[in-house]
């Protein structure tokens, strides 16, 4: 889960190479905020599988033995499932939010610079 910080920083680096044309302290601020987003997607990712894992748990021993390798599969994907939803919503605000302040591409002002980095993840 945690591999969701480094593909964030490289859509974040693609982002900056093509909208800004070199970095400062302002994109520097962007790339740890699109660092505390991606690691925070993560932690919710990671609580959404464990405790999906803890029902699927409780639920074989309820039901039967079944292998952990088969609860793992179940687990995964029932937690992906339920966990995408308020994931995406998360995103999809923080590009709404950031947008407008990208929309400015003639003049590049400390704001877009912050923002830059997060609407390319």
């Amino acid at each position: 889960m945690m591999l969701s910080v480094p593909f964030a920083l490289t859509g974040g680096c693609g982002s900056c190479t093509s909208w800004v044309s070199n970095l400062s302290v302002a994109v520097a601020v962007g790339f740890i905020a699109l660092a505390g987003v991606a690691a925070e997607t993560g932690v919710v990712m990671l609580i959404y599988l464990d405790h999906a894992f803890t029902e699927m748990v409780d639920a074989a021993a309820g039901e039967g033995h079944r292998s952990r390798n088969e609860i793992s599969t179940q687990r995964s994907w029932k937690a992906r499932s339920s966990a995408s939803r308020p994931e995406d919503d998360d995103s999809a605000a923080i590009m709404a939010g950031l947008l407008p302040i990208c929309g400015a591409r003639y003049r590049l002002g400390g704001d877009q610079r912050i923002a830059v980095p997060m609407v390319g993840a």
